[in-house]
């Protein structure tokens, strides 16, 4: 009976030592453990892992072997293989969270603000010319400029009075009162074909916000269409009549948001009156589609782009920040106009 227990005993011993010296066992002889989490480096587990596993994929076989016993080896192999604990993973999210907020919440720049009011006019290459008519343009001598200006069908004795053009022309010429280039139909190619498309993207573009449907204010102002002292919100705007203010308006909004006035008759700002972008509102957002004629009293200070069916007029010493499309004809007097 002992002989056959010393067997048994002596089968048992051999069995566990077989365990021991199992080849899947030593894959973790090279591992090293480190109780320090926040060290994912100087500790950092051999990478040179049999069969080439990484650490994280060794600890995964682990799991599925033998029992060891230890639960700070799964976590180890978590924390080496994720980030840290539970706790440590969750934090980092909070971090990347907080971190995600800082950065969509910087303020009210142009990328983060969301448009108010409706589509933009797309002006196309009318767009290009801080002045285009079809008729002509004049300046008096106090007059600046800045930005390209541009007549057609109409030839460059079209630009007249202080202008003083440098001859001969080629494709554009230049003047003393524009930092900017002018053109004109008569000049070298592919001028008057580009002047063409930009007088078509014009109409274009003042067919366009006069047929824009569904207004969000109609008559807005007394109902007699003078909209002085006002403060108007970004949307579309319909009168039936003509428009006026005589000292101020102003236009609250954000960096993309769009105002389109449909004006049916004359447009006209009183002297010394003050078109005033309030927040971040800018004046290329802002389209006056005038039926009329459109008259920027003396000393005024106007922004906006301006399309007319007719001739805009700015009065001695006018400010306009803008664009001055006409299908006639534009006449300044000792003006500054600057292109958005």
């Amino acid at each position: 009976m002992k002989n056959i227990l010393i067997v048994l005993i002596a089968s048992l011993a051999l069995g566990a030592v077989a365990c021991i010296d199992d080849p899947k066992a030593s894959q973790f002889d090279d591992i090293s453990y480190t109780t320090d989490i926040g060290d994912t480096t100087s500790d950092s587990p051999d990478t040179d892992a049999p069969n080439g596993d990484d650490i994280g994929d060794v600890l995964v076989g682990a799991d599925t072997g033998p029992d060891t016993g230890s639960d700070a080896d799964l976590d180890v192999g978590d924390d080496a293989g994720n980030d840290a604990d539970d706790d440590a993973s969750n934090d980092a999210g909070d971090d990347a969270d907080a971190s995600a907020d800082t950065s969509t919440d910087t303020g009210n720049d142009a990328g983060d603000d969301p448009a108010r009011g409706p589509l933009i006019v797309d002006l196309g290459t009318a767009g290009d010319y801080v002045i285009l008519a079809s008729t002509g343009i004049s300046a008096t001598v106090g007059t600046t400029i800045v930005g390209d200006i541009g007549v057609s069908p109409i030839a460059s004795p079209a630009i007249s009075g202080a202008f003083a053009l440098a001859e001969p022309p080629t494709t554009f010429t230049t003047s003393p009162i524009v930092t900017g280039k002018v053109y004109a139909a008569n000049f070298d190619a592919p001028t008057p074909d580009n002047l063409l498309t930009a007088i078509g993207a014009m109409a274009t573009a003042f067919t366009d916000a006069a047929g824009r449907a569904t207004p969000d204010f109609v008559e807005h102002g007394d109902g007699t269409g003078d909209i002085d002292g006002l403060d108007l919100e970004p949307g579309l705007y319909k009168w039936s009549t003509g428009v006026e203010f005589a000292n101020d308006l102003t236009l609250t909004g954000g960096a993309n948001d769009v105002w389109i006035f449909q004006v049916a008759g004359n447009l006209l700002v009183g002297s010394d009156a003050i078109v005033t972008l309030a927040g971040n509102a800018q004046a290329k957002n802002v389209f006056w589609q005038v039926a009329g004629n459109a008259t920027l009293g003396s000393h005024s200070d106007f922004k906006g782009i301006l399309i007319c069916m007719t001739e805009i007029v700015m009065q001695t010493g006018a400010k306009f920040h803008g664009r001055a499309l006409t299908q006639t004809a534009v006449t300044l007097d000792a003006n500054t106009v600057t292109q958005p």
